[in-house]
């Protein structure tokens, strides 16, 4: 088996590892999965995104009759919310959004299953507003076709009101470039759990050392590949103050998409060369 024991710097532009301290099998590189939001979708103004995003759900809740002031309604849901991260942080389960908007009804005195029609209708609008904030990163349609034409490519993303994932890649026309897409809120379950990356390991028919996975979040994208045996590249979008034991040397990190494919290059001439 042939590998690249600690690449340098100057053999991978732009990269700001100097060095790795894992070995990347060259041959066996199969598969580049992706993280989706700040890794390939930027949310703007996440504050506003989020406010109003919640209006427009309040708003639907009242006019299909759950009367409430929106302070109160908010003040519930974001109780909601810490209960459920709570309740979760160890299972790592990730139940859909209509569960936080019923149980957040049910603080309120109201009488709700996540199956409500007004519920659907209310996490819709929440959905489309929330859409309006994500634009693609420039560089994903084009670094992803790149990809794509040599590898299996797939996506993992931890999002609850799972919709809004399937609509922004429809939107930005980024859904027919990957061979696999699995979203939290569909499987109730999320990253860094070991076993999301393998349900989209299983369905690209690839083991966990033939695949990379590039994400922008340490405690979940990268401690998570690492812990299910997958090349990390982390995009470094913003300030991380994740307090955690990784090491520089256990993954590569990017600045850019576009970053990525002089990786991929650099394997692919060491491998036929």
């Amino acid at each position: 088996m042939q590998y690249i024991d600690k690449p340098s710097r100057h053999d991978m532009p732009n990269c700001q590892n100097d060095k790795l301290s894992f070995a990347i099998p060259l041959e066996n590189v199969k598969a580049v999965l992706f993280d989706l939001f700040d890794t390939l979708v930027l949310i703007g103004d996440s504050h506003e995104c989020s406010v109003k995003s919640l209006i427009k759900l309040h708003n639907s809740l009242s006019k299909n009759g759950f009367d409430c002031a929106f302070a109160d309604f908010e003040s519930s849901y974001l109780k909601v919310v810490k209960q459920i991260e709570a309740e979760t942080a160890t299972s790592l389960t990730e139940p859909h959004f209509k569960l936080y908007v019923s149980n957040t009804l049910s603080k309120l005195g109201y009488t709700v299953s996540p199956g409500d029609k007004a519920i659907g209708e209310g996490a819709n609008d929440f959905c489309r507003e929330f859409c309006r904030y994500v634009q693609a990163d420039p560089q994903a349609i084009t670094v992803l076709q790149s990809v794509q034409a040599k590898y299996k490519t797939g996506l993992i993303s931890n999002l609850t009101f799972s919709e809004s994932a399937w609509d922004l890649l429809k939107i930005n026309n980024l859904k027919n470039l990957f061979d696999f897409i699995i979203v939290c809120g569909d499987v109730n379950m999320r990253k860094p759990d070991p076993k999301i990356f393998k349900m989209a390991l299983d369905e690209l028919g690839v083991s966990a050392y033939e695949a990379i996975f590039v994400g922008d979040t340490l405690e979940t994208d990268i401690e998570g590949a690492i812990n299910t045996g997958i090349i990390p590249i982390h995009i470094n979008r913003r300030k991380n103050n994740y307090i955690n034991s990784l090491t520089a040397e256990q993954y590569l990190t990017i600045n850019a998409l576009e970053e990525l494919l002089p990786i991929l290059n650099q394997i692919e001439s060491l491998l036929y060369c």
